[in-house]
C-alpha cells in the first residue's frame, strides 16, 4: 500500500535517489575468493593512509549526521549529536578495515595498489574520484527525478485511485 501523502514530488525524489545510488549498487557483484596470502596489517595501514579512506568514511558519516540533525532536530537533544560525533571519531578504522582488505587483496595485489596510489596519477585518481562520483550522483538524481515526474504524471490517475482506496479503507484496530 502507498502512504497517504503519496505525491508526484515523492515519486520524483525517490526515483532520483535510486538513480543517484545506482552506480554503487552495480559495484556489488559476486564475492571474490579470498587470497591465499592476504595483505598484511602494514599494507592495509599504508593503503588507508594513501587513499585517505578513514578520513573519507568519517566525512561521510559526519555528513549523514548533519542531514539527520537538519531533518528532525526536535527528535534528539543537541548533546546527543555532539556525543555521537565524538564517539564516531574514536573508531579505529584501520582495525575495522584490516580483515576486509585481507579478504580481497593478496600481498602482491596490495603492493601493486600501493605502488599505483603512490604515483601522481594514482593520487589524481583519488582526488578526482570523489568529485566525479558526486557529479555522477547529482546527474543521476536529476535524471531520476525527471523520469519520476514524467512517470508520475503518466500514472497520476492510478496513483490517485490507489490513494483514494487507502483513505476509504477502514483503519486496522
Amino acid at each position: 500500500m502507498y502512504p497517504k501523502k503519496f505525491t508526484l514530488q515523492r515519486v520524483a525524489i525517490l526515483t532520483g535517489l535510486f538513480f543517484s545510488l545506482f552506480p554503487f549498487a552495480l559495484a556489488q557483484d559476486k564475492p571474490l575468493a579470498p587470497p591465499a596470502r592476504p595483505a598484511t596489517l602494514e599494507q592495509v595501514e599504508k593503503l588507508m593512509k594513501l587513499t585517505k579512506a578513514a578520513d573519507r568514511i568519517k566525512s561521510l558519516m559526519h555528513s549523514n549526521i548533519e542531514v539527520q540533525k537538519n531533518q528532525k532536530p526536535q527528535l534528539f537533544p543537541s548533546a546527543f549529536w555532539d556525543e555521537l560525533e565524538q564517539e564516531l571519531d574514536k573508531i579505529d578504522w584501520i582495525k575495522i578495515a584490516t580483515p576486509v582488505y585481507q579478504r580481497y587483496f593478496s600481498v602482491e595485489e596490495a603492493d601493486s595498489v600501493i605502488a599505483f596510489y603512490s604515483t601522481p596519477v594514482g593520487q589524481k585518481v583519488l582526488e578526482s574520484s570523489t568529485v566525479m562520483t558526486q557529479e555522477l550522483s547529482a546527474q543521476g538524481f536529476k535524471l531520476g527525478k525527471e523520469i519520476g515526474e514524467r512517470l508520475g504524471e503518466k500514472y497520476q490517475k492510478e496513483i490517485e485511485k490507489l490513494r483514494s482506496e487507502q483513505t476509504t479503507e477502514p483503519s486496522p484496530k
